[in-house]
């Protein structure tokens, strides 16, 4: 289930107007298979995704039939595929769908001492590519096979957490990809809470930010740098910090103060699972550049 606010304002606002804003819920992993049109299995059509990425094979993988190479590609779970010689690898480029987050899942099956199918987490550094490039590498020392799953930050491959070792299988299985793409605007969503946003114009300072007093506020640590993936992050309203681009995951975005007055402004993309209202009397900036998304 997904929650999700949109707040973007702009123009001049020159009297005091009091509005109610509601979060909705919707779906929003979306499968696919395939980076390109090779196999498409399992396609969504409503997530409006890309096929117009590409394989990177190398040599050295099992020839046998019934064992190559093309079965880590070829949608099935069930095929499977071994490396025979040096260090084989294919590379997966998958284009991301306009709106995914990087909260998206790759979704990986193999087997090291045991057969693993698993959702990985991407890399932040990864995921800020143009296009998002991943890879598994496998490779022998003496008669111990290990497969490290990886992914591209533009200067190196890195092995993300699901690297198996240790064994004499090192069969690879199949990969795909869920795409975390929140509905927008929603459909087939339906209310579950509203927030009510008062909007005061005549404090504007530009024509691209809207004064809003929300609530009452929270007792927290302070800071203006994003914490990162799966963080909380609690901004101190005496900072007057400026929100950039963040993805918390599953960390919660909360306010504080520590004098009577402050400002906070948001300038970018923020994803959380949870937004705490400023304090009272304290004042939050959206700017035209601000999109808070709040999901679970």
């Amino acid at each position: 289930m997904k929650k999700k606010i949109l707040l973007t304002f702009t123009g001049f606002i020159w009297i005091l107007i009091t509005i109610s804003i509601s979060f909705q819920v919707s779906a929003g992993l979306c499968y696919q298979e395939s980076a390109n049109t090779s196999n498409q299995t399992g396609i969504d059509g409503s997530c409006s995704l890309s096929y117009t990425g590409f394989y990177v094979n190398s040599t050295g993988w099992n020839q046998n039939v019934g064992f190559t190479v093309d079965n880590l590609i070829d949608g099935s779970f069930s095929t499977k595929t071994t490396q025979v010689s040096g260090i084989a690898f294919v590379k997966m480029n998958y284009t991301k769908p306009e709106g995914a987050l990087s909260s998206s899942l790759w979704l990986i099956k193999d087997r090291g001492l045991s057969t693993i199918t698993q959702n990985i987490s991407i890399l932040q550094s990864c995921w800020s590519q143009s296009i998002l490039q991943l890879a598994v590498f496998a490779y022998r020392e003496g008669i111990q096979r290990r497969q490290n799953w990886s992914c591209y930050n533009g200067t190196d491959w890195v092995n993300t957490t699901a690297t198996h070792d240790g064994s004499t299988f090192g069969e690879i299985f199949e990969e795909a990809m869920w795409w975390n793409i929140p509905s927008n605007p929603c459909t087939a969503c339906q209310d579950e809470d509203s927030i009510t946003l008062t909007l005061d114009g005549s404090a504007i300072q530009n024509e691209n930010a809207i004064l809003l007093t929300l609530g009452e506020g929270v007792a927290a640590n302070d800071t203006c740098t994003c914490p990162g993936l799966n963080q909380n992050w609690v901004v101190d309203m005496n900072d007057n910090c400026s929100l950039t681009v963040c993805e918390l995951g599953t960390g919660t975005l909360s306010f504080t103060n520590t004098t009577a007055i402050g400002t906070a402004y948001c300038n970018g993309n923020i994803n959380t699972t949870n937004m705490g209202p400023p304090p009272d009397k304290f004042t939050f900036f959206i700017n035209s550049t601000c999109n808070i998304g709040v999901r679970s």
